[in-house]
């Protein structure tokens, strides 16, 4: 009964996280995402992000062959799934996507297939491929794709990696030659890893605060325009991260201010 009464439980769970994702907009009809609820639930999907294109086919014909919509009704029902899950992969991988296009000396043609497989995998930095992504990935690219279209797209997988580790090695070198780093809101998202160690490890004589504002609302600010007083809760996110205590930083970051714009000292922050 145990083990009967933890399966139903996780079933359940995996239904209710399915349902959050389909509802994520308040303004899409309810019959668009009720529609696909039931259709992927009848295929065993729980998760839009592991839709792939033959499920949005399947879905497709799916729905023609109920015989109760329209191939407009169709066509805005299969764009719905669609558009939520590109919404939904903006929000969540945000930074691996930024990261991806960053990577301009890789062909835009292959980004896609890398892009793909890496949210799979729930990466959401570049920094985080090791050899046991690569493996992964090569072995899923033996089962689908020529051996020579297989090697362009592990290659692909290789100059994003490098690219990221260059970035990171030019972001040391400028710090070393005198310029500032903005801390800016990012740092107060859990899952922004990569930017976080870095403002972790970097020297504090380096370090300016910022908000980004108007954009880049800060961690459960999403959908509010950003304001410069945000500065106040990036500094805290800041001391966080940070081993010295918060007066050392709050004096470390003024006397950067007051250095890189030439200002007079003074008594208070």
């Amino acid at each position: 009964m145990t083990a009967l009464r933890l399966l139903n439980t996780e079933s359940q769970d995996k239904a209710d996280y399915l349902h959050n994702q389909l509802i994520t907009d308040i303004n899409v009809p309810s019959t668009y995402w009720e529609c696909a609820e039931s259709y992927l639930k009848g295929v065993g999907i729980y998760d839009v992000f592991l839709i792939e294109e033959q499920d949005f086919r399947n879905y497709k014909i799916f729905l023609r062959e109920t015989g109760n919509f329209t191939k407009k009704q169709v066509f805005e029902r299969t764009g719905f799934l669609r558009n939520l899950k590109k919404t939904l992969i903006q929000e969540e991988y945000k930074e691996l996507l930024d990261e991806i296009e960053q990577g301009n000396t890789v062909q835009e043609r292959l980004k896609g297939n890398v892009r793909n497989f890496l949210i799979r995998q729930g990466i959401h930095h570049v920094k985080e491929i090791d050899y046991r992504i690569r493996e992964l990935y090569e072995s899923e690219l033996r089962r689908t794709k020529t051996s020579s279209k297989g090697l362009e797209y592990l290659k692909t997988l290789d100059r994003i990696k490098q690219f990221d580790i260059r970035k990171e090695m030019e972001t040391l070198s400028v710090v070393h030659l005198g310029y500032k780093i903005g801390v800016g809101g990012t740092i107060t998202y859990p899952r922004a890893s990569k930017t976080r160690e870095v403002m972790a490890r970097l020297p504090l004589s380096a370090l300016l605060l910022e908000t980004d504002a108007p954009d880049m609302p800060l961690d459960g600010f999403q959908g509010q325009p950003n304001r410069p007083e945000q500065a106040a809760r990036v500094f805290e996110a800041l001391c966080e991260l940070r081993p010295e205590s918060p007066a050392a930083i709050e004096e470390g970051i003024m006397h950067n201010t007051l250095a890189l714009f030439s200002l007079p000292p003074v008594s208070v922050w």
